[in-house]
Protein backbone atom coordinates (compact mmCIF):
# COMPACT_ATOMS: atom_id res chain seq x y z
CA UNK A 1 0.00 0.00 0.00
CA UNK A 2 1.38 3.41 -0.96
CA UNK A 3 1.04 6.30 1.43
CA UNK A 4 -1.59 9.00 0.97
CA UNK A 5 -0.38 11.78 -1.34
CA UNK A 6 0.41 15.05 0.42
CA UNK A 7 0.92 17.18 -2.72
CA UNK A 8 -0.82 17.34 -6.07
CA UNK A 9 -4.17 18.39 -7.49
CA UNK A 10 -7.21 16.25 -6.66
CA UNK A 11 -10.31 16.43 -8.86
CA UNK A 12 -13.79 15.07 -8.37
CA UNK A 13 -17.25 15.33 -9.89
CA UNK A 14 -20.74 15.05 -8.52
CA UNK A 15 -24.10 14.35 -10.08
CA UNK A 16 -27.52 15.16 -8.70
CA UNK A 17 -29.36 12.40 -10.54
CA UNK A 18 -32.94 13.59 -10.13
CA UNK A 19 -32.17 17.05 -11.51
CA UNK A 20 -29.60 15.92 -14.09
CA UNK A 21 -27.18 18.61 -12.95
CA UNK A 22 -23.65 18.16 -11.74
CA UNK A 23 -20.41 19.88 -10.92
CA UNK A 24 -16.68 19.28 -10.73
CA UNK A 25 -13.80 20.87 -8.93
CA UNK A 26 -10.09 20.73 -8.26
CA UNK A 27 -8.50 20.99 -4.81
CA UNK A 28 -4.85 21.51 -3.90
CA UNK A 29 -4.01 18.46 -1.75
CA UNK A 30 -1.35 20.27 0.31
CA UNK A 31 -3.43 23.35 1.20
CA UNK A 32 -7.04 22.20 0.80
CA UNK A 33 -7.66 25.27 -1.38
CA UNK A 34 -10.33 24.95 -4.07
CA UNK A 35 -8.51 25.78 -7.31
CA UNK A 36 -11.49 25.65 -9.69
CA UNK A 37 -15.18 24.69 -9.71
CA UNK A 38 -17.77 24.51 -12.51
CA UNK A 39 -21.26 23.11 -13.00
CA UNK A 40 -23.49 21.85 -15.81
CA UNK A 41 -27.27 21.63 -15.88
CA UNK A 42 -27.51 18.39 -17.91
CA UNK A 43 -24.69 15.90 -17.47
CA UNK A 44 -23.58 12.61 -15.89
CA UNK A 45 -21.23 11.83 -13.03
CA UNK A 46 -18.62 10.31 -15.38
CA UNK A 47 -18.66 13.42 -17.56
CA UNK A 48 -18.15 15.67 -14.53
CA UNK A 49 -15.22 13.50 -13.43
CA UNK A 50 -13.77 13.70 -16.96
CA UNK A 51 -14.21 17.48 -17.12
CA UNK A 52 -12.35 17.74 -13.81
CA UNK A 53 -9.38 15.75 -15.13
CA UNK A 54 -9.14 17.80 -18.34
CA UNK A 55 -9.57 21.10 -16.50
CA UNK A 56 -6.76 20.06 -14.13
CA UNK A 57 -4.44 19.29 -17.06
CA UNK A 58 -5.28 22.61 -18.69
CA UNK A 59 -4.88 24.53 -15.43
CA UNK A 60 -1.52 22.87 -14.88
CA UNK A 61 -0.29 23.83 -18.33
CA UNK A 62 -1.45 27.44 -17.94
CA UNK A 63 0.25 27.72 -14.53
CA UNK A 64 3.72 26.45 -15.40
CA UNK A 65 3.16 22.80 -14.48
CA UNK A 66 2.43 23.71 -10.87
CA UNK A 67 1.46 20.13 -9.96
CA UNK A 68 3.45 16.95 -10.69
CA UNK A 69 0.42 14.71 -10.17
CA UNK A 70 -3.31 14.93 -10.75
CA UNK A 71 -5.52 12.54 -8.80
CA UNK A 72 -9.03 11.34 -9.64
CA UNK A 73 -11.05 8.58 -8.01
CA UNK A 74 -12.74 7.85 -11.36
CA UNK A 75 -11.14 5.08 -13.42
CA UNK A 76 -13.58 5.90 -16.23
CA UNK A 77 -12.53 9.58 -16.38
CA UNK A 78 -8.85 8.65 -16.43
CA UNK A 79 -9.37 6.16 -19.27
CA UNK A 80 -11.38 8.71 -21.29
CA UNK A 81 -8.67 11.35 -20.84
CA UNK A 82 -5.84 8.97 -21.69
CA UNK A 83 -7.61 7.56 -24.77
CA UNK A 84 -9.12 10.88 -25.93
CA UNK A 85 -12.49 9.16 -26.21
CA UNK A 86 -15.74 9.65 -24.30
CA UNK A 87 -18.33 6.88 -24.37
CA UNK A 88 -21.06 8.52 -22.33
CA UNK A 89 -24.66 7.48 -22.84
CA UNK A 90 -25.91 11.02 -22.16
CA UNK A 91 -28.64 11.70 -24.68
CA UNK A 92 -27.80 14.27 -27.36
CA UNK A 93 -30.64 16.77 -27.58
CA UNK A 94 -31.27 20.48 -27.15
CA UNK A 95 -30.96 20.19 -23.34
CA UNK A 96 -27.44 18.74 -23.49
CA UNK A 97 -25.90 20.84 -26.28
CA UNK A 98 -23.59 22.78 -23.93
CA UNK A 99 -22.39 19.60 -22.25
CA UNK A 100 -21.58 17.89 -25.56
CA UNK A 101 -19.87 21.06 -26.83
CA UNK A 102 -17.71 20.95 -23.71
CA UNK A 103 -16.90 17.27 -24.35
CA UNK A 104 -15.76 18.21 -27.88
CA UNK A 105 -13.65 21.10 -26.55
CA UNK A 106 -12.02 18.81 -23.96
CA UNK A 107 -11.18 16.16 -26.55
CA UNK A 108 -9.77 18.79 -28.91
CA UNK A 109 -7.64 20.24 -26.10
CA UNK A 110 -6.37 16.79 -25.12
CA UNK A 111 -5.38 15.94 -28.69
CA UNK A 112 -3.41 19.18 -28.98
CA UNK A 113 -1.82 19.35 -25.54
CA UNK A 114 -1.60 16.18 -23.51
CA UNK A 115 1.54 14.72 -25.03
CA UNK A 116 3.44 18.00 -24.76
CA UNK A 117 2.37 18.95 -21.26
CA UNK A 118 1.88 15.53 -19.78
CA UNK A 119 1.76 15.11 -16.02
CA UNK A 120 0.84 11.96 -14.20
CA UNK A 121 -2.88 11.28 -13.82
CA UNK A 122 -3.26 8.77 -11.04
CA UNK A 123 -6.14 6.92 -9.45
CA UNK A 124 -7.02 8.17 -5.97
CA UNK A 125 -7.22 4.99 -3.85
CA UNK A 126 -10.13 5.80 -1.55
CA UNK A 127 -9.98 2.45 0.27
CA UNK A 128 -6.39 3.15 1.39
CA UNK A 129 -6.24 6.97 1.53
CA UNK A 130 -9.72 8.03 2.56
CA UNK A 131 -12.04 10.29 0.62
CA UNK A 132 -10.64 12.31 -2.29
CA UNK A 133 -9.86 15.88 -1.05
CA UNK A 134 -12.00 17.27 -3.89
CA UNK A 135 -15.03 15.18 -2.87
CA UNK A 136 -18.11 17.36 -2.43
CA UNK A 137 -19.18 15.56 0.73
CA UNK A 138 -22.72 14.90 -0.47
CA UNK A 139 -22.47 11.24 0.49
CA UNK A 140 -21.41 12.12 4.03
CA UNK A 141 -24.20 14.70 4.42
CA UNK A 142 -26.72 11.96 3.73
CA UNK A 143 -25.02 9.18 5.75
CA UNK A 144 -28.08 8.86 7.99
CA UNK A 145 -29.83 7.27 5.02
CA UNK A 146 -26.90 5.04 3.99
CA UNK A 147 -26.72 1.43 5.11
CA UNK A 148 -23.54 0.11 6.79
CA UNK A 149 -22.87 -2.05 3.71
CA UNK A 150 -22.84 1.02 1.44
CA UNK A 151 -20.30 2.70 3.76
CA UNK A 152 -17.80 -0.15 3.33
CA UNK A 153 -14.66 0.53 1.22
CA UNK A 154 -14.85 -0.80 -2.32
CA UNK A 155 -12.23 -3.36 -3.34
CA UNK A 156 -10.45 -3.22 -6.68
CA UNK A 157 -12.40 -6.27 -7.92
CA UNK A 158 -15.71 -4.66 -7.00
CA UNK A 159 -14.61 -1.43 -8.70
CA UNK A 160 -13.82 -3.37 -11.90
CA UNK A 161 -17.27 -4.96 -11.69
CA UNK A 162 -18.90 -1.55 -11.26
CA UNK A 163 -16.99 -0.19 -14.28
CA UNK A 164 -18.05 -3.18 -16.38
CA UNK A 165 -21.66 -2.69 -15.31
CA UNK A 166 -21.37 1.01 -16.13
CA UNK A 167 -20.12 0.12 -19.62
CA UNK A 168 -23.00 -2.34 -19.98
CA UNK A 169 -25.49 0.35 -18.99
CA UNK A 170 -23.94 2.75 -21.52
CA UNK A 171 -24.25 0.16 -24.27
CA UNK A 172 -27.87 -0.70 -23.37
CA UNK A 173 -28.81 2.99 -23.23
CA UNK A 174 -27.22 3.58 -26.63
CA UNK A 175 -29.23 0.67 -28.07
CA UNK A 176 -32.47 1.60 -26.34
CA UNK A 177 -32.03 5.38 -26.87
CA UNK A 178 -33.23 6.13 -23.36
CA UNK A 179 -31.55 6.39 -19.95
CA UNK A 180 -31.68 3.49 -17.53
CA UNK A 181 -31.84 3.67 -13.77
CA UNK A 182 -28.53 4.61 -12.16
CA UNK A 183 -25.79 2.03 -11.61
CA UNK A 184 -26.42 1.92 -7.85
CA UNK A 185 -29.99 0.83 -8.46
CA UNK A 186 -28.75 -1.78 -10.91
CA UNK A 187 -26.31 -3.10 -8.33
CA UNK A 188 -29.17 -3.47 -5.85
CA UNK A 189 -31.14 -5.41 -8.44
CA UNK A 190 -28.25 -7.84 -8.84
CA UNK A 191 -30.05 -10.48 -6.79
CA UNK A 192 -32.93 -10.38 -9.32
CA UNK A 193 -30.95 -10.06 -12.54
CA UNK A 194 -27.57 -11.53 -13.42
CA UNK A 195 -25.50 -8.70 -14.86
Amino acid sequence: MTSRPIVGLAVDGSFLGAKGSGEYRGVDIATGEEVFRHSFSKTTNNLQEFFGVVHALKYNKENGKKYNRIYSDSAVAIVWAENWEVTSALVKDNTTVKTWEHVANCLRWLSNNTKKYNVGIEKWVTADWGENPADFGYKRKNEVNISPIEKMPVSEDVMKEIILKSELVSWIESEEKQPLVDITTLARLKRDFKL
